[in-house]
């Protein structure tokens, strides 16, 4: 987790440093369609910025919802007491019906003639 917001900041960071495109909020003209040679290179360095920008966004919301995916879905630990007491646990699949509670592993029911096996640690909450 604490990774995933270092990375989050250097991100964020990384946005924050990147130029703004120069003609960002000025006057547009639609009807002008002969662009001199002389400011293409400019325009076509606003086009680099911005897509640079776009994609610096991109990653930056994709780091907020691995964050927030990570705190949802973040591993509580049980006592074996407690899962012993368990008829059901959730896992990251979902729901699953206690079969068997060993040291290390819970064994669950899978609607088939096997069982699963999840850690421990990989459990997220527990039904009793």
């Amino acid at each position: 987790m604490q990774d995933l917001e270092a990375k989050l900041a250097a991100a964020e960071a990384r946005l924050a440093r990147l130029p703004k495109p120069s003609s960002l909020g000025g006057p547009l003209d639609h009807g002008y369609l002969n662009i001199p040679l002389s400011s293409r290179p400019s325009i076509d360095r606003d086009i680099d910025r911005g897509v640079a920008i776009a994609l610096a966004e991109d990653d930056v919301k994709s780091l907020r919802s691995r964050i927030t995916y990570a705190r949802v879905n973040a591993p509580v630990p049980f006592t074996t007491e407690e899962l012993k007491a368990a008829r059901a646990i959730r896992t990251s699949s979902g729901w699953h019906k206690v079969a068997k509670v060993n040291t290390k592993s819970v064994s669950v029911e899978t609607g088939y003639s096997w069982t699963d096996r999840y850690t421990i640690d990989k459990i997220l909450e527990v039904r009793a």
